[in-house]
């Protein structure tokens, strides 16, 4: 006789454990849910935020958190370009220098790249990638960072 299957209190902590365990689970799918719906708003607010500081900019009534962002939107940097061509817009918007980090987050603060944690690597690969190849405009500075070569040739050289 099999005294497992009998035993009232196992019967009970099986049953009990299952039901902890499907709620454990429905917990973990509303948590993801929760999770993704705080990004959905974040975005949301963060493009509210950009186009408020934008009008406050643009009509000149009150303090902008992100001052210059008339110039970045009306200079052609509107999202439309490639990659490459947006990339050398906002290192040209910053002073013709930009760490990779720095020009990711310009071109999702633009909306050309999405502001998805799981997506970085990349974006990052991708911009990196595009001005590498851009050899005409930009050329890297040092380990993540890029200058367009515009503002290299402003530079005076000492010695020379």
């Amino acid at each position: 006789m099999d005294t497992n299957r009998s035993d009232p209190f196992l019967t009970k902590a099986r049953d009990r454990l299952a039901t902890l365990s499907r709620d454990d689970t429905l917990l973990a799918a509303q948590e993801e849910g929760v999770r993704r719906k705080r990004a959905e708003l974040q975005q949301a607010m963060a493009d509210l935020r950009r186009s408020t500081d934008v009008y406050l900019e643009l009509m000149g009534i009150g303090e902008t958190t992100a001052p210059g962002q008339i110039a970045v939107v009306f200079d052609g940097a509107d999202g439309q370009g490639t990659l490459s061509d947006l990339a050398f817009k906002a290192l040209q918007a910053h002073g013709g220098r930009g760490r990779i980090v720095d020009i990711v987050g310009w071109l999702q603060e633009m909306g050309r790249l999405p502001k998805d944690p799981a997506k970085a690597q990349t974006q990052y690969s991708s911009v990196y990638t595009a001005l590498l190849r851009d050899q005409e405009r930009v050329m890297r500075a040092g380990r993540g960072e890029f200058v367009t070569i515009e503002s290299t040739e402003r530079v005076p050289v000492p010695g020379i």
